[in-house]
């Protein structure tokens, strides 16, 4: 979840080894590594749950966002029996 809406379910193995949607990927490379390297955090500001930003929540973040991802909500879509994902990067509506 990200600012109260499901952003990707699923099995937790598949979503560990392959992420889909950018705010599971930035999730997953915050986390610290027992090697010692430094881990990656996700840019920017948790957004204001009172007032959160139209479309998807996750766009002012996301490092792939695209002009629709301002104005309109994604849906979950499935991507196999128990995992979806909710991101229009994988709608391929061609908006950029």
């Amino acid at each position: 979840m990200y600012a109260g809406n499901v952003v990707e379910s699923g099995k937790t193995n598949e979503l560990l080894a392959s992420p889909k949607h950018p705010y599971s990927e930035g999730l997953i490379q915050s986390l610290p590594k027992l090697t010692g390297t430094e881990f990656k955090g996700i840019e920017g500001n948790v957004p204001n749950y009172l007032y959160p930003p139209e479309g998807c929540r996750f766009h002012p973040r996301c490092p792939y966002a695209k002009s629709v991802c301002e104005v309109e909500k994604p849906h979950l879509i499935k991507i196999d029996k128990i995992h979806s994902v909710a991101c229009h990067l994988l709608y391929g509506d061609g908006n950029d």
